[in-house]
């Protein structure tokens, strides 16, 4: 049996979230149910009655939970076309079955009654981290996203900054640990940042770096701001109305350390070279982090917008880009079959159509089609395209759209 959960219902799942994630500290269990939890939804399998070994034990065993899914929603900033839009997208957390439970397609079922409330919700896709992406690639999930990955090269968090900083003559900025008065500043700074040079974000307001500031605690973290030295703010005297806010924020940096185990959870510098420059972290690797799936076909694809240069019409650009699409989706029915999409400047017209004999320009299943639409993989890898002069013609035509291909999600729960 499945039940779905909200608001206070969900932290009832305490006990099975503690055995099955053993891993995470008291402290940061207590934070996801005291500030997280409730603000989710929780999809939980119980045991079926029959499964039960033991017969005068099958009434309580009933009332167990044997695996759970939450879902945290976020507020996702997308680029759609030249301006940003909000929308509300769910981020999959939580994904644990007793071990006893295992091995019997309880993680299917969830995944599956998730879905279904989230496609009909309209929303156009879902994300998770996944501890391995074997476990989720049999549902369709793909990468999306390649996280940055640093190195600290000193532990101790004080001896770090204080050797960072001491020289400024050598460094252009100086570094302190953002105080809640100068979440305002953060905001502006981070905004404008993600809106210049990314598609996909988590949209931030007070509230959004009020509850980060909460989990980052749990790790023994904070967030560090980069700032111009006093010398250079002395320049914006006419904007200085506080000794902290004529100095410019030029970067950030989401610090935790857990034992001696250390993590920059999320970074913006204005400065591309910050790493070489300072003495305490070092780029290491881009590591894949993010994937996604989508759930409702139409909902992604309206999202498309073209190009506004199109190599493929370079006498008439006015024109929307064509193209239609046979699409396979194992587990949501609704999304299998062939859509037709008008793709222009200003919005996309996507149906389904309902005559399966019509003749379509390429072929592609659910997982391949997240992977072009989030840039991840090229329309070649993504698609069966016809063969010959058309094939040419096709592809011209899936690289006229504007895809999400600049993505930046480092949430963790």
């Amino acid at each position: 049996m499945i039940k779905e959960l909200k608001g206070k219902e969900c932290l009832a799942l305490r006990a099975l979230w503690e055995r099955v994630f053993s891993e995470d500290s008291r402290k940061f269990t207590d934070y996801y149910f005291e500030e997280k939890a409730e603000r989710n939804r929780a999809f939980v399998r119980y045991p079926d009655m029959d499964e039960s070994e033991e017969p005068a034990a099958m009434d309580l065993k009933s009332e167990t939970p044997a695996a759970m899914l939450y879902l945290s929603p976020y507020a996702m900033e997308m680029r759609i076309g030249d301006t940003f839009t909000s929308l509300e997208i769910n981020y999959i957390v939580g994904v644990a079955t007793e071990e006893k439970y295992r091995h019997r397609g309880y993680m299917r079922e969830l995944l599956k009654a998730s879905m279904d409330y989230m496609y009909e919700k309209k929303q156009p896709f879902s994300f998770l981290m996944p501890a391995s992406p074997k476990i989720y690639e049999p549902f369709q999930f793909v990468y999306i996203y390649n996280k940055k990955k640093y190195k600290v090269k000193v532990l101790d968090r004080q001896e770090t900054i204080k050797d960072a900083s001491s020289d400024n003559s050598l460094r252009p900025w100086e570094i302190s640990v953002l105080q809640r008065r100068e979440i305002p500043q953060l905001l502006d700074y981070a905004n404008s940042h993600l809106k210049e040079n990314y598609d996909v974000f988590m949209r931030r307001d007070e509230a959004y770096y009020d509850t980060l500031i909460k989990e980052l605690e749990v790790q023994n973290g904070v967030i560090y701001l980069l700032r111009e030295p006093e010398s250079k703010a002395a320049s914006h005297s006419q904007e200085l109305q506080t000794k902290d806010r004529g100095r410019k924020i030029t970067g950030y940096f989401l610090y935790t350390q857990e034992g001696q185990e250390t993590d920059i959870q999320e970074a913006l510098f204005d400065d591309d070279d910050f790493c070489k420059k300072s003495s305490f972290l070092v780029e290491v690797e881009d590591r894949p982090i993010i994937m996604a799936r989508i759930i409702n076909v139409k909902s992604m694809l309206s999202l498309l917008r073209k190009k506004t240069y199109d190599a493929c019409r370079e006498e008439d650009d006015s024109e929307d880009v064509m193209l239609t699409i046979r699409i396979n989706d194992p587990m949501l029915e609704e999304n299998n079959g062939i859509w037709e999409c008008s793709v222009g400047h200003g919005e996309a017209n996507v149906h389904k159509r309902q005559d399966a004999g019509v003749e379509v320009s390429c072929s592609t299943t659910i997982d391949r089609l997240a992977s072009w639409i989030f840039g991840y993989r090229p329309p070649e890898d993504c698609f069966e395209l016809p063969q010959g002069e058309q094939k040419d013609i096709e592809l011209c035509k899936l690289k006229a759209v504007r895809l999400f291909s600049r993505v930046f999600i480092n949430e963790i729960v």
